[in-house]
């Protein structure tokens, strides 16, 4: 570390600061410090910090060096591990992947941490619900996507809101404007359902030069017919899915469907080039994840939080062809009204949209 410092021109510990992406430090500060980090090949020892931030205590078996991963679909969630398994080598640990969809692997997890002092540990979104059978009180733990963890514990999940928004405003900046938005009715009291609708909501007293719809579909035997006569009411020239991945794809409803016609799922399959989207299962939620735990490790803090912590973050943008580039005269005579789905005063603030606002010089605690 003395090196880096040295070749950086700044103290030890603004090295340490930098390197813990800490928003104390300017973010041009941080990504120069972390870049010369990296040519010239420093790997921060993560043990080191342990025993610093824990006064020395230090618990019998305890390694420092690896992390357990905890996964219930290795496949759909590939993001997650990508991310969380570069930031940990990145901060000197190795990831260790264990695949809960395996009984004997679940049977086993508690003897196999215990014995290799694994106390770090990333649960990744799970097909299981019974709660594992871990000692919690010795493990620093922190969770990436949706889910329901017992014990609760802090994590990372997708901001559905901001998410929506950005996906819209991409919709929009490639040229469509008349934008319909079709979400389940099915369970309209999930949170991610609740928030997609919220930011598509938000997006309609917003937006300029474009017209939104908001159509809410009910599955069954008439959601065909009822999809097509409000395809023919709006007749919008892209449609953003908002049902969850896999559930659905809107297409297939259509059999007259028209390449004319733009495509996006709010979540998306990265691996199919052929939508466009959301992923919501990307990189950047492992890599947080494991930043978490690597607090936790360094300031000694096992078992339950007292007080949990959730951060969102805007999903990555997905490419696909279905969405591609196309040209929109905004003076289009024909252009729909936007519909009225909430009443607001007109004289009411709305906030401003978090791509809008400057991140890097903020830090910022949400209560409630």
């Amino acid at each position: 570390m003395a090196a880096l410092a040295s070749a950086a021109g700044v103290s030890k510990s603004t090295v340490s600061i930098a390197l813990r992406n800490s928003p104390r430090l300017p973010l041009a500060t941080r990504q120069r410090i972390q870049n010369l980090a990296a040519q010239i090949g420093y790997r921060p020892d993560p043990t080191v910090a342990f025993i610093a931030g824990a006064g020395w205590r230090r618990p019998r078996g305890f390694t420092g060096l690896v992390l357990a991963y905890l996964s219930g679909d290795r496949t759909a969630n590939a993001g997650f591990e990508q991310g969380a398994r570069a930031r940990a080598d990145a901060l000197g640990y190795r990831l260790e992947a264990f695949d809960t969809c395996r009984a004997e692997t679940v049977a086993t997890l508690p003897r196999v941490l215990r014995q290799r002092g694994i106390n770090g540990v990333v649960i990744a979104p799970q097909l299981r619900t019974a709660p594992f059978a871990l000692a919690w009180s010795e493990i620093a733990a922190a969770s990436c996507g949706m889910g329901v963890w017992q014990p609760p514990v802090s994590g990372v999940v997708p901001d559905w809101f901001g998410g929506t928004l950005a996906a819209l405003r991409e919709v929009q900046r490639r040229g469509y404007r008349r934008i319909g938005v079709v979400h389940s009715a099915d369970d309209p009291s999930r949170r991610d359902c609740v928030a997609r609708t919220c930011g598509a909501t938000y997006a309609q007293r917003t937006f300029c030069d474009a017209a939104f719809s908001l159509h809410e579909s009910n599955a069954g035997a008439g959601q065909r017919e009822d999809l097509s006569a409000w395809l023919r009411s709006f007749r919008p020239d892209a449609i953003v899915s908002a049902f969850p991945r896999g559930s659905l794809d809107l297409r297939t409803l259509l059999p007259n469907w028209s390449g004319e016609l733009g495509y996006v799922e709010l979540d998306a399959d990265p691996a199919d080039a052929t939508v466009a989207g959301l992923d919501a299962a990307d990189a950047a939620q492992g890599s947080r994840a494991v930043e978490i735990v690597d607090r936790l490790l360094c300031e000694h803090r096992f078992g339950p939080p007292a007080h949990i912590e959730i951060t969102q973050l805007i999903p990555t943008w997905h490419s696909g062809t279905s969405l591609p580039e196309r040209l929109c005269d905004a003076s289009d005579p024909e252009l729909p009204a936007k519909e009225a789905v909430i009443n607001l005063p007109r004289s009411a603030k709305l906030p401003p949209h978090p791509a809008d606002v400057p991140w890097n010089s903020i830090v910022l605690a949400r209560c409630s």
